[in-house]
Formats: structure tokens, sequence, C-alpha cells
């Protein structure tokens, strides 16, 4: 809003010659000083007017002459004669813009405001998330549920099939489906369960030798399936790389790659196993020469229940598991393919997990029991 100024012209008198202005507030500056100063031959001492008439110069000035109203700005100049004599002074007074100092504690208060505003926005802000994040899980929770009723249903139909046979004719035959179907029937009970629980707990972790288990592992597997050239390869010798890791999900990760590969090759194929490692990360490939996976189906492999347009024998929760399982430990599966020529799957992991996350995951396990 504009100031509103209070213009006079006045003598060296302190007579005034001309006003062309309204007041600006009952008892101004310098009618005030005038009064005071009736009768005597200067203004004030230290008065801007005072400086005026001495030096014949003009003159600026903030004065606040009353303590309940705001400080005033004024401004003198004279109005000089031939022989350089005042005649007159022009003057002008208006409020000043005088900024206001706010007090130490006001300013103390203010930045504790704005920094519990800030706390709480950060606060809500990732209870948002993790409302998001309950959000997707319950809909990955409803769909995982919803596949998992839909594929029971046909092993407990077919289970329900041979029953009947068996007890109308309990051959060996009948016998030995029924038998099949209930092994089937619990590998697929056991998968899900281990998807559910995919992440294993800090006391399964162990110090591991990589390259001296996974060829383990991939031994015993070749003497399971002697039809097909399953071979370890490893840059690095036994004792050259270890981590951290649980003994039982890492073999059921290797065999779920391995069993996989073997569905969809033919007897005599090669298949591959590697390790290799980084600075930072351990690579575990699974390479064979079978069918391949199509280009639109190498991202759905990975999901739960998912079995490809070539259709085999399983659970479809093999590869699911195996993402699972690595992803829990800050790691992750990548997949290379060309239909019809080969697969190769490959695990990256952390090379070391920090010993004061460790530390830090088992405390949490123990407080929750």
């Amino acid at each position: 809003m504009k100031s509103k100024k209070y213009r006079r012209q006045i003598s060296p008198q302190h007579q005034v010659l001309k006003n062309d202005s309204t007041q600006l507030h009952a008892g101004c500056v310098s009618e005030r000083c005038f009064q005071q100063s009736f009768g005597r031959h200067c203004p004030c001492e230290g008065c801007p007017l005072a400086e005026v008439l001495k030096t014949k110069q003009p003159k600026k000035a903030i004065l606040q002459p009353f303590s309940d109203l705001s400080p005033l700005a004024i401004s003198l100049e004279p109005v000089l004669d031939e022989d350089g004599e005042i005649v007159s002074i022009l003057e002008e007074i208006s409020l000043a813009a005088v900024e206001k100092k706010v007090p130490e504690a006001s300013t103390k208060e203010m930045i504790r405001v704005r920094e519990e505003r800030r706390r709480l926005q950060q606060h809500a802000l990732k209870k948002h998330l993790e409302v998001e994040e309950i959000e997707r899980n319950t809909e990955s929770q409803k769909e995982f549920l919803r596949l998992a009723a839909h594929q029971m249903q046909t092993p407990i139909s077919i289970l329900r099939g041979y029953l009947e046979l068996f007890l109308a004719d309990p051959s060996k035959q009948n016998y030995v489906n029924l038998d099949q179907t209930l092994v089937e029937l619990s590998e697929l009970v056991q998968n899900m369960m281990l998807f559910a629980h995919a992440a294993p707990t800090v006391e399964d972790l162990e110090k591991v030798d990589v390259v001296a288990e996974t060829q383990k592992n991939t031994q015993n597997f070749q003497q399971k399936y002697p039809e097909h050239l399953v071979s370890f390869s490893s840059p690095h010798g036994v004792g050259e790389i270890w981590g951290m890791a649980s003994r039982q999900r890492g073999k059921h990760i290797l065999t779920a790659l391995l069993e996989n590969s073997v569905k969809y090759s033919s007897p005599g194929t090669k298949i591959e196993v590697s390790v290799e490692a980084t600075a930072d990360k351990i690579k575990i490939s699974v390479y064979d020469e079978g069918a391949g996976i199509p280009e639109e189906e190498q991202e759905k492999i990975f999901e739960p229940f998912f079995r490809g347009s070539r259709r085999v024998q399983g659970s479809g929760l093999g590869l699911s598991i195996v993402r699972k399982l690595i992803r829990s430990r800050g790691g992750d599966v990548v997949v290379k393919s060309v239909f019809g020529e080969f697969t190769k799957i490959t695990i990256l992991l952390p090379r070391n997990i920090p010993e004061k996350s460790l530390t830090e995951e088992k405390n949490l396990g123990e407080s929750a029991r």
C-alpha cells in the first residue's frame, strides 16, 4: 500500500507558509518540535531541521518521535535566495519502511516449526508408500491364492479318479498311479509353502565355498540324470570365492534350474554350470542346448504357475521360487535365450553381505519370537 505523505513549506522561524496535504497524524514530529521550540531562536538539539538551518544542505532522517507510532521518514530541502540565505524549507514526512526485527526466540520457534513440518511430511510420505506396498502385496497374495486353488484342482481330480479305480481294482498299476499322483500333489504343496516363505532366516546362513558347493551339487545332479551331459566349470579354484548363504536353499535353487534345463532338453545334449566372480558380484549360470524360450515369454517364466507354450510336467513354481529366493538376498536372476537354440539363466548375487545387516536381521528375528 502506498504510504501517505505530509508536505509543507515552513520559514526559518517555524512559520507554516504552505500546507498541501492533510496531516499524517496528530502531533506530527515537526509540529511537536515547533511547539517545544516556540520562543527559542533554534529548534531542538539534534533535530534534522537544525542541521538544514546550519548547513543550508538537504537532509533526510528517520525519527521515532512517539514510541507507540511507526517511525517517520523526514526529507528537508532548503530554498535559498540570491544571497544564499534560507528563505524557506520544504518538508516532506511519511511513514518509514523499516524492516521489522523478529525476536531471536520467535526465529528459533519458526525454525522448529518448519523442521517439525518437514519431519511430518516425510513421515506421511513413508506411511503412504508403506500402505501402497501393503496393497500391492495383498493383491499379489490374492492372485497367488487364486492361481494356487486353480492348480490344486487338477491333481486332486486325478487323485480322486485313481482312488476310485484302486478301490474298484486294487492292482499294482492303479496303486503306482495313485502313489505318483500323491507325490506330485505333495511336491506342489511343498513348493507353494516354499514360495510363500522364500527368504532364508539368518540362522540358515553360513559361510560357504561357492565353487566347491556348486560343483558338488552339480555332480550329484549328474548322477541322477546320466542321460544328459551335465558339466561344471569355473575360472576360480576351490576356496577362492566365499559368501554367506543357506546350503539347503542353494541346493534347491541349482536343482530347480537344472531340472528346468532337463525338462526342455533332449537326452545327450549339454547342460553346463559355471561360476564366476567380480569384485562385488557372484555369477552362477546354467546353460542348456534345449528348446529355448520365445522372446515374449522370457520375462513371464518367473511368474507363479507359468509353464509357457511348451507345457511340461511340473508345478510351474520352480523359477518363481528361484527369483524370490535370490531377490530376498539382494540379488537377481536374468535370462538369455534364443528360441530353438539355447537358454542361459544367470544368478547374480552380492559377493559379501555386511556383517552389520546380518546382526540387525538376527536381532529383529529374535525380538519377533
